[in-house]
C-alpha cells in the first residue's frame, strides 16, 4: 500500500519477481526498450544468457539487443522470462494473446504496472479497495 507522493524502485521489485520464479535462467524478452526496460536489463544482465527488449517500428535503437516489435514472434523459441513495460491499449490487447499462444510452456511472464489507476487522493492512503480516479488513459 502506497501513500499518494511516495514512490518505490521498479527494478527491484521486477528483479524480486524474475528470481522468485526462475534464477539464474537463460532468456529475458523485454516488451518496452524505455527507461524501465533498460534498467531492469543492466540489473538483470548477470542473471540471463540472453536479454533482448522490442522498440517501435522505426526506433532509433541499433546497439544488438532490442528488436523492432514486428520481429518478436520470431525470438519467442527459448524464451524463458517475458516483462512488459508498455502501457496497455486496446490495441495491443490481441497482439499479446497472439504472442502468448507463441510463448514456450512455463515461459514466466510479468507486467510493469502503476498506480495512477487510482488518481489524486490528495495525500490519503490508496490500496486496492481505493475508488479509481484515474485521469490518464494509458495508466
Amino acid at each position: 500500500t502506497l501513500r499518494q507522493g511516495e514512490t518505490m524502485s521498479l527494478i527491484p521489485l521486477c528483479l524480486a519477481g524474475l528470481a522468485q520464479v526462475q534464477p539464474n535462467a537463460s532468456k529475458l524478452l523485454i516488451l518496452g526498450w524505455g527507461n524501465v526496460g533498460r534498467a531492469v536489463a543492466n540489473e538483470a544482465k548477470y542473471d540471463f544468457d540472453w536479454i533482448r527488449g522490442t522498440h517501435r517500428d522505426g526506433g532509433d535503437e541499433d546497439d544488438g539487443l532490442t528488436l523492432p516489435f514486428n520481429q518478436v514472434l520470431a525470438h519467442l523459441t527459448g524464451v524463458t522470462h517475458v516483462l512488459t513495460t508498455i502501457p496497455p491499449t486496446e490495441a495491443m490487447g490481441p497482439v499479446m494473446a497472439s504472442m502468448s499462444l507463441c510463448l514456450p510452456p512455463k515461459t514466466w511472464v510479468g507486467v510493469v504496472s502503476t498506480t495512477g489507476v487510482y488518481g489524486n487522493h490528495d495525500g490519503s492512503w490508496v490500496d486496492e479497495d481505493s475508488p479509481l480516479k484515474c485521469t490518464d488513459e494509458t495508466s
